[in-house]
């Protein structure tokens, strides 16, 4: 395209040679454009480039190259950090009961049975029917920014996080590392998506601080067009199903349309802000494009906009004003005729298109007003995230979704009463993990989360034993030692709401084992106290299970008894928050906050006055500041260093000297003498200029 428009529209010189009358009949004149003709190119041409918002121009035609090869993974990915011993190959990664939920676009179906998922620095292929895991580390040892799935499901794509991070491209089949895309963004990939067909186009977007649109022709690891996407952070990119060349954008605050244009410079990108005119400016997850080109997208606070190139058509709510979804809408897509929208309220709704596509503002009201086919309630405290259709052909209607709340669920999406009731396939934490304690007694660990939920694993075996979930957030946990249980079945809980809770594992009743969740264990409250009036940030048992202590965020730390009812003795206050606990032999070492330590003695009977206050104000405790070193350390070290480097140039200086002095014999002047006689010139220098009256330069 661009050698087109270069030999229609660039008018070549005439030539400088002169030659004979039959040289010159026998050399064509270049063709010329009429002036009237190429005013108006010209004219065209300015009128394209005022157009372009923030383009780059498409590179020079691609000339034919040797194919790439598939790269070696097993020497190109990233290991796990190791400072001097023990070697890198001491761990390795055994199972992940990990999922970042909450990440956009996170679960993707891959094959008929196995589905696509990113935790940490690992891309995750979860075989459905096994529940086995298979792990891919990133090349750079960052996090797992976005993926994306070919259209031919042969391939993925992983778009990494780190310094100039790369799109990682396997093969479905054998994860042979087939291709790697280098420098399209400076920190982050956002979202991903191959064009649709035969997928030989993949467009990328970019996080803080470039923003990048990319559109990459990946096969051969080359950049085709490029433009800064927005100023602030974009969600999703998508190419259209129907219109070659066209692509949309969303994100914070903004949604946004582009066309790769032929322009009288070349092939660009030309994007298009939506306006959102007298309606509220709203974050975009979720947006789907029509038939007719139209384009539907959610809003933060649940309904639907109607866009018609960049201006808004109408909005669409349910009747009787409510709203489409309580909450953000999270997926949006066009299935054979029904629109399928799903929200954080963890409905999955299904709307007729051509009553959305024919939606319009009437005399009376701005918004159209319309109920959906049918509505399924995934699940109770389900936050939808995204959704994934099966490809396998005798599951056409079924679904996956991703919840915010830590689960994948099956979910069959058909307008129908026989439909079949959401299946949780598999559970996670939600949010951050507190705390992990390991038990005692046997190959089991516990872990409990930001959110208050609570979970049980049986390590050997990779699953898990049960669950549950309380109203305040986890903040610590722990397996109490045998010499307080004998059984090793007593798990102790700390929450944000300053309550402690002592737990029993127990084996469940087979009528429970023979539910949906099909647990084979229970967690049982046999105790409930509140010891503080924060969160509860460390738990320790005393090593012959006589105390056990509790600190908090509220600058203390209590002591109980661990016998029966847990009997209260008394606290003591500490200068910060406490961080953590540990028992010396009869002591008890308190690490807060502040960098200070605390030792107090270990409290053996309830205070004389507990029925004033559980104030153990006569304890005896021993308190140090620690201070950090490292900056000192630091500076010795580079102190020493340049101590060294000055060291070193004094030895060469005097090895030259020498050389020098042997060399040049009775001439020799040494460098003290010339830097004399000049700082003698130097000085008379200055006077001169002080008396003239001169700077002296």
């Amino acid at each position: 395209a661009d050698s087109e428009v270069e030999s229609t529209d660039v008018e070549h010189p005439p030539s400088e040679t002169s030659g004979n009358a039959a040289d010159s009949e026998a050399t064509p004149e270049p063709r010329r454009l009429s002036d009237e003709m190429q005013e108006n190119k010209i004219s065209e041409a300015r009128e394209g480039a005022s157009a372009v918002e923030e383009t780059l121009v498409l590179q020079a035609p691609l000339e034919e190259e040797p194919p790439i090869s598939d790269y070696d993974y097993e020497n190109m990915k990233s290991s796990p950090e190791v400072v001097k011993m023990p070697p890198s190959t001491l761990l390795e990664l055994s199972h992940s009961f990990g999922y970042e939920c909450h990440k956009r676009s996170n679960l993707l179906v891959l094959s008929k049975d196995v589905l696509l998922f990113a935790a940490g620095v690992y891309v995750q292929l979860f075989n459905i029917p096994t529940k086995q895991q298979t792990y891919l580390r990133t090349l750079g040892g960052g996090g797992v920014g976005a993926i994306s799935v070919h259209p031919s499901h042969t391939l993925f794509a992983v778009g990494e996080k780190g310094s100039h991070p790369v799109i990682a491209i396997y093969t479905s089949s054998e994860l042979k590392l087939h291709r790697v895309l280098r420098e399209g963004t400076e920190e982050s990939y956002s979202h991903m998506d191959f064009s649709p067909g035969d997928g030989s186009l993949l467009a990328s977007v970019g996080g803080s601080p470039d923003f990048m649109l990319t559109v990459w022709d990946w096969k051969r690891e080359k950049v085709l067009l490029r433009s800064k996407a927005f100023s602030q952070d974009i969600y999703r990119v998508t190419f259209s199903p129907v219109i070659p060349g066209q692509l949309t954008t969303s994100g914070t605050g903004h949604i946004r349309f582009w066309k790769m244009a032929n322009t009288f410079t070349g092939l660009k990108l030309q994007g298009q802000l939506g306006k959102f005119g007298r309606t509220e400016l709203s974050d975009i997850s979720a947006y789907v494009e029509l038939p007719d080109g139209k384009v539907l997208s959610g809003t933060e606070w649940g309904n639907f906009l109607l866009w018609d190139g960049d201006f808004i058509k109408v909005e669409i709510s349910r009747k009787g004003k409510k709203l489409c979804h309580n909450g953000t809408v999270e997926a949006l897509y066009l299935i054979e005729g029904e629109l399928i929208s799903a929200g954080i309220d963890g409905f999955v709704r299904v709307w007729d298109f051509e009553t959305i596509d024919n939606a319009d503002i009437t005399e009376a009201s701005t918004v159209f007003e319309m109920d959906p086919l049918v509505e399924i309630k995934v699940g109770t405290d389900v936050a939808l995230k995204s959704l994934s259709q099966s490809i396998d052909p005798d599951l056409p209607t079924v679904w996956y979704a991703q919840d915010a709340g830590g689960a994948i669920w099956k979910t069959d999406i058909v307008v129908s009463h026989t439909r079949r009731a959401p299946e949780k396939v598999i559970g996670y934490h939600s949010g951050p993990i507190m705390s992990i304690s390991c038990s005692p007694a046997g190959l089991m660990a516990a872990s409990i989360s930001h959110n208050g939920s609570l979970r049980v694993y049986n390590l050997h075996s990779r699953e898990l034993l049960c669950h549950t979930k309380y109203p305040s957030g986890g903040c610590s946990l722990l397996w109490v030692p045998l010499a307080m249980d004998q059984q090793g079945t007593t798990i102790l809980s700390g929450h944000e709401d300053g309550i402690l809770r002592v737990l029993k594992l127990e084996e469940a009743p087979q009528h429970l084992q023979r539910q949906k969740d099909k647990q084979t264990h229970q967690l049982t409250l046999s105790h409930v106290c509140k010891p503080h009036n924060k969160g509860i940030t460390s738990i320790a048992v005393h090593p012959e299970g006589k105390v056990l202590a509790t600190g908090s965020k509220d600058c203390t730390v209590f002591f109980l008894g661990t016998g029966q009812g847990y009997p209260p003795i008394g606290f003591i206050k500490t200068p910060a928050s406490v961080t953590i606990l540990r028992w010396r032999k009869t002591n008890l070492l308190i690490f807060c906050e502040d960098g200070s330590m605390l030792e107090s003695q270990m409290p053996t009977a309830r205070h004389d006055d507990a029925a004033k206050s559980f104030l153990l104000d006569q304890l005896p405790i021993a308190i140090r500041q620690l201070s950090s070193i490292k900056d000192k350390l630091r500076t010795a070290e580079e102190e020493a260093r340049k101590a060294a480097a000055r060291e070193k140039r004094r030895k060469e200086r005097e090895a030259a000297k020498k050389l020098k002095k042997e060399q040049m014999g009775e001439n020799y002047v040494s460098e003290d003498e010339e830097e004399e006689e000049d700082g003698e010139g130097e000085e008379d220098g200055e006077w001169m200029g002080r008396a003239l009256g001169q700077p002296l330069l």
